[in-house]
C-alpha cells in the first residue's frame, strides 16, 4: 500500500508540474500557443516530460487499483482499493482546480491508457 501511495504522490507532482510549466491556454489561441512553445523549448520539454511520466504513472496506478478491486477476495484489501480509488479521483479534482483543460487532458490520457493496459486474465 505504501508503494501505491508513493506512486500517487509522484503522479500528483508530475501533473502539477505539467500544468504549471505549460503556457496558459485560456483564451486559446493556436498561433500564440505554438509561438510560446517554440520560444521557450526547455519549458515545453520539461512540461512534456512531466506529462509523460505522470500519465504513465497514473495509468499504471489506475490499472493496479482496478486489479486490486476486481481480484481480491478479502474485505480489507477491497476497502484499501476503494480508499486508493477515492484518493486517485481526488487528485484529478486538484488538477482541474489549477488548470481545467490541462487537468482534463491529463485525466483522459491516464484513464484511457490505464483501461487499455488492464489484463483481466490476471484476476482469474
Amino acid at each position: 500500500m505504501f508503494f501505491h501511495l508513493f506512486k500517487l504522490l509522484i503522479g500528483i507532482v508530475c501533473g502539477y508540474l505539467f500544468i504549471t510549466w505549460l503556457p496558459p491556454i485560456d483564451p486559446f489561441n493556436l498561433s500564440g500557443f505554438i509561438v510560446q512553445l517554440v520560444l521557450d523549448p526547455i519549458r515545453f520539454f520539461a512540461a512534456s516530460t512531466a506529462f509523460f511520466v505522470g500519465f504513465i504513472n497514473n495509468a499504471k496506478l489506475f490499472q493496479q487499483n482496478a486489479l486490486m478491486l476486481l481480484g481480491t477476495k478479502t474485505k480489507k484489501q477491497q476497502l484499501a482499493g476503494i480508499a486508493l480509488f477515492c484518493a486517485h479521483i481526488g487528485t484529478y479534482f486538484f488538477f482541474i482546480h489549477y488548470g481545467a483543460w490541462e487537468g482534463m487532458i491529463f485525466f483522459s490520457f491516464s484513464i484511457v491508457y490505464g483501461m487499455i493496459s488492464i489484463d483481466f486474465m490476471e484476476t482469474i
